[in-house]
């Protein structure tokens, strides 16, 4: 059964890689990206000076990272500290709370989604995302980038794929909280490189993550897969 398969389809090269690595056979492991159909324009909601986590708060998120990074920015920063919102559940909603009740710039929201979620995104400065695991693409960059926002990510896993340092956002080495709390600094001093990457981003998505784009790959992807002679086939 397992040697019949045809082909693996992975979401990013990296998790083709990394199953390439595992024994399965390179010339039937593909890498195609999930597929995002843009808003028709990025919201021109004004800047409302916080940045913004999306997800799970679990540890291969990057939590602790994330928290580290942050008392790290508030210790240079003092007073003109931006806020930090983190929005999601999981195991670590605890450590969040309790850092949010020690930090004013820091809040914690839970789950968000609708109308909510395009605000906390609209009116981001950075979309960040700290993932300590191998993320296999990590949609948030999409939605960042769907509202022209930069991302300040890990470099790890997929998210090396998306964010393209200095181009769409900044990427830290993963768990470097001084990193990562630098790269806030760096970003915060400065508008118009905030700008410049959140716009950059919007049109990366354009140009590479299209329905049409997706379609046109998978179709190559399957007419090489049906014109390969399988030992064993009739």
């Amino acid at each position: 059964w397992f040697n019949s398969v045809r082909a693996w389809v992975a979401v990013s090269r990296f998790a083709r890689e990394r199953l390439v690595e595992a024994g399965l056979p390179p010339e039937r492991v593909f890498a195609l990206r999930h597929f995002w159909t843009p808003r028709a324009l990025a919201p021109r909601t004004a800047d409302r000076g916080h940045y913004l986590f999306l997800g799970r708060l679990t540890p291969e998120k990057g939590i602790a990272v994330l928290l580290d990074a942050w008392a790290k920015v508030r210790k240079i920063l003092r007073a003109q500290t931006p806020r930090l919102v983190l929005c999601g559940s999981g195991p670590l909603e605890g450590q969040v709370a309790r850092a949010a009740a020690g930090d004013p710039s820091i809040r914690m929201t839970g789950v968000v989604a609708g109308e909510e979620k395009d605000r906390l995104l609209a009116g981001c400065r950075a979309v960040i995302v700290p993932s300590v695991w191998w993320e296999p693409l990590g949609l948030v960059v999409y939605e960042a980038y769907d509202h022209a926002r930069p991302v300040l990510a890990a470099r790890s896993g997929g998210l090396a794929e998306t964010v393209i340092a200095g181009e769409t956002g900044l990427v830290h080495p993963p768990a470097d909280a001084g990193a990562l709390a630098r790269d806030v600094i760096r970003i915060e001093a400065d508008a118009a490189l905030r700008r410049r990457l959140g716009e950059a981003g919007r049109a990366w998505l354009e140009q590479n993550t299209g329905p049409e784009r997706w379609l046109d790959s998978f179709r190559k992807i399957l007419a090489q897969v049906l014109a390969e002679k399988i030992p064993g086939d009739s």
